[in-house]
């Protein structure tokens, strides 16, 4: 009778620690991306759309990939490719702990920020070129005004020279375009 008695406890000790050990909440961890549930860790990730309003948040967990898309008023959600153990009750525990310490939207903000800031740098740097071929030409009115008039107006007046004043306007004009090719090129080094 002791031993059915002690075998009965032992069971009942058994159950009560499923049951515990089954109400365990997964642990996320922001910094790395993580999510620990039942002593296994995932991943998750946060992937958006860059023209749109819409991102997902993919979670890489016991060999199944889950995602769940975010959308204004909309959300839908599944497993990606083939997962022999899907649970969608277990889909649905990690999501909703996941919903509750990570701040998508922010996350989201900061990449579309990012992929912004990439793009202004590219296009800037679209600009180096023709920012060198303005100091170039600058150049050539500082160096030698001379020429610069006689491509401009000296072939059209025979045995005709520059008087000072436009030989100074031309130098002028040299130095405020290299001076907009360097503004150029800082632009470009400083963004």
């Amino acid at each position: 009778m002791k031993r059915i008695l002690l075998v009965l406890v032992i069971l009942n000790l058994m159950l009560i620690t499923e049951q515990v050990l089954a109400t365990e909440e997964p642990v996320v961890n922001t910094e790395k991306n993580t999510i620990t549930y039942d002593g296994k860790i995932g991943t998750y990730e946060i992937v958006n759309d860059e023209d749109s309003e819409k991102y997902s948040v993919i979670i890489k967990y016991n060999n199944c990939t889950y995602y769940k898309e975010y959308q204004e008023y909309v959300t839908t959600s599944g497993s990606i490719g083939k997962c022999a153990n899907y649970d969608a009750a277990l889909a649905d525990k990690l999501y909703k702990k996941l919903d509750s310490e990570v701040e998508y939207e922010n996350q989201v903000q900061e990449k579309k920020d990012k992929i912004q800031h990439q793009r202004e740098k590219e296009e800037l740097s679209t600009l180096l070129p023709f920012g060198i071929i303005l100091i170039v030409l600058g150049s050539l009115p500082i160096i030698n005004p001379y020429f610069v008039w006689g491509i401009r107006y000296g072939w059209k007046y025979k045995d005709s020279k520059p008087t000072e004043i436009v030989l100074t306007f031309i130098r002028f004009g040299g130095i405020l375009t290299v001076l907009f090719g360097i503004l150029i090129i800082i632009a470009i080094l400083l963004s």
